[in-house]
């Protein structure tokens, strides 16, 4: 059983595992799955005028484990097409998969750690993304949606400490 929490921010839903990491490392899976989808930014801001910047759409890896992944054969083969270049993810660090490297850049420029240049764009009602390594194992896959009964409301600190809504899920 899996836990996540979705953050909702003011810019875009945005999906967190909370608890992922715990209960791996209970189920004595973490040497087994090293990187998990840790967030995924699936319906950027969109202006006024003109249309949404699907550029700015992201998923992060993390790696709880205490060795570094070699990412370097692994691909998203659900939701976005990435293959992943020679790369890899530090012991309990995160890397973001950007969908325009250039449109990235410009929004978050004090990220550095990002490569990317996928095929396809991320659902705005949700979809299934899946990571999946050399062999076509997969290693994490995430079904999120922008509404539902997928999650159950509670009020809990955003990443500055402040009060601001999360989702508690299992599936």
């Amino acid at each position: 059983m899996r836990r996540f929490a979705m953050r909702i921010s003011c810019l875009a839903p945005l999906i967190r595992r909370a608890g992922a990491i715990a209960s791996l490392a209970v189920a004595g899976l973490v040497g087994a799955q090293e990187v998990v989808i840790n967030e995924i930014l699936f319906h950027p801001l969109q202006p006024a005028i003109g249309p949404e910047p699907v550029g700015e759409e992201y998923v992060e890896l993390f790696n709880p484990g205490s060795n570094a992944v070699s990412l370097s054969g692994w691909s998203f083969d659900r939701g976005i097409s990435f293959a992943f270049p020679d790369v890899t993810l530090a012991a309990r660090g995160y890397l973001v998969v950007v969908a325009n490297p250039a449109a990235f850049a410009a929004r978050y420029p004090s990220v550095t750690n990002y490569v990317g240049g996928w095929l396809g764009t991320l659902g705005n009602n949700g979809e299934e993304i899946r990571l999946v390594n050399a062999a076509s194992n997969t290693i994490d896959s995430v079904r999120y949606a922008s509404e539902g009964d997928w999650a159950t409301r509670q009020r809990g600190p955003d990443e500055s400490g402040k009060p601001a809504p999360t989702f508690q899920m299992t599936s």
